[in-house]
């Protein structure tokens, strides 16, 4: 058993196995952990690991006056439209009146909870982006509790640590900034499957989708299937998919700059976009800034269409949108993303690795939210503030030199855990999730021990 300057940590442990939870238990006490549904539960109950469910924020009957203002506590909360977006992600209402309705009784009644539980901290191992754990969160923080969270970098064997559900979220360093041997080594893997053709530089898990498919987005077979299932969705999918491939442009021999797309419901658009959740709001700011003779060319995610099509995020009244802007260009999804990268004289997204990808590759890169890029310090690398400095980076594009991509690397070590078994020096992709839970493993035990300081 290890001593922790905490008293209580409420604890999400979201994809950590049972017995990497059962060790952490066992090794502090001050962890308690939280859970924002049933799923599970009886799995952790069974390994005689305690676990408190969220209060049922319908049934609370507020019985005590709170201790802080309820309307200042929820006013930030219930005006941020991520809030709103979240809930319609999980949640079905009636109209918006009950919706809010529901969302001001979850913040009354997860503030009633934390003011009588008083944690420390709470823990994520993820962003929190379902309705229930992103209200607590930002009631916790309302009421000056930390919120803690685990971003995975583009080093996919780190993750950050970070204080705060805000783009510039304080990351928590490590006991030790310095790189290892095994980092250096991970890293020189990394890039070289970085520089070479799309099926080396292409996360394995789409990869695998894609030839899953036999490379084709949709697949006659199985869109019959989904339309004898889901026959309003399966339409509309393949309505949708036709439509951007009939407005899609051959763009050879543009100057442009070029924006990728993410696949929705996910938490790299909704929260870590951080005012730019709804993508079409990126596509609008960087067309008001693009150079007189520069083009934006918008690429789809393939798994818009290869994993889970939601028509509530895509349609084809959203690319005929796109298409109509002046100057904004479609690219086929069938032409490769890597030589998108290579032609463009920028890469933008709102998060991901793609825009790490652009670096290694040569190319700025543009990112108008959080996730996978922090601790970079770099002219070639431009996080969105306001639309004077974004035209004022595009239009200086010629004046940068060289990204310092080693820089960078030892940048993310300094800020970072590391999650790779000591025993490889090489990286192996297909180990993602392995390095996921080791890096917040590492995480976790140097923040309670205190050798990470809070």
């Amino acid at each position: 058993m290890s001593q922790s300057h905490f008293k209580k940590v409420f604890f999400d442990p979201g994809y950590l196995a049972l017995d990497e939870v059962a060790k952490l238990l066992e090794s502090y006490p001050c962890l308690k952990l939280i859970r924002h549904r049933k799923k599970d539960l009886a799995t952790y109950q069974e390994r005689g690991m305690a676990m408190q469910l969220y209060p049922d924020f319908k049934n609370e009957k507020m019985k005590r006056v709170l201790e802080h203002d309820i309307a200042e506590v929820w006013s930030g909360i219930i005006n941020d439209h991520q809030t709103s977006v979240l809930f319609d992600r999980t949640t079905k209402s009636s109209s918006e009146v009950f919706k809010f309705n529901d969302l001001f009784l979850m913040c009354c009644g997860y503030q009633n909870w934390l003011e009588q539980e008083r944690p420390d901290i709470l823990l994520f191992t993820a962003t929190p982006h379902n309705i229930k754990t992103w209200v607590l969160s930002r009631v916790a923080e309302s009421l000056g509790i930390p919120v803690l969270y685990f971003q995975v970098s583009f080093f996919p064997w780190r993750q950050f640590l970070v204080e705060g559900l805000r783009k510039d979220g304080r990351l928590i360093a490590p006991a030790d900034k310095t790189p290892s041997e095994q980092d250096r080594s991970f890293y020189a893997d990394y890039i070289k499957k970085k520089l070479g053709s799309l099926e080396d530089a292409m996360p394995s898990y789409e990869i695998n989708r894609l030839k899953k498919n036999n490379w084709k987005l949709l697949k006659p077979k199985t869109e019959i299937k989904n339309f004898f299932d889901k026959p309003l969705s399966s339409v509309e999918k393949v309505q949708s998919y036709y439509a951007y491939e009939r407005l899609s442009q051959d763009i050879r021999g543009k100057k442009y700059v070029a924006l990728f797309l993410h696949y929705q419901p996910e938490r790299s658009t909704i929260p870590e976009g951080y005012g730019f959740g709804i993508q079409l709001s990126a596509v609008l700011a960087l067309q008001q800034c693009l150079p007189e003779d520069c083009y934006l060319v918008v690429r789809e995610h393939p798994s818009t269409y290869t994993l889970n099509f939601s028509r509530n995020y895509r349609c084809k009244e959203f690319y005929e949108t796109l298409a109509s802007l002046d100057r904004v260009l479609i690219s086929p999804m069938s032409a490769d993303p890597y030589q998108l990268i290579d032609n463009s004289i920028a890469t933008a997204a709102i998060t991901g690795t793609v825009l790490g990808e652009a670096l290694v590759r040569g190319k700025p890169s543009i990112a108008f939210g959080s996730g996978p890029m922090q601790a970079i310090d770099s002219p070639n690398f431009h996080r969105y503030q306001n639309t004077p400095a974004l035209r004022n980076f595009l239009a200086n594009l010629d004046q940068l030199g060289p990204h310092d991509l080693v820089k960078h690397f030892e940048g993310v070590c300094a800020a970072s855990f590391s999650g790779a078994d000591p025993a490889s020096l090489r990286y192996d992709d297909h180990q993602r999730p392995q390095y996921l839970s080791g890096a917040a493993i590492n995480g976790i035990n140097q923040l309670l021990s205190g050798a990470a300081k809070l």
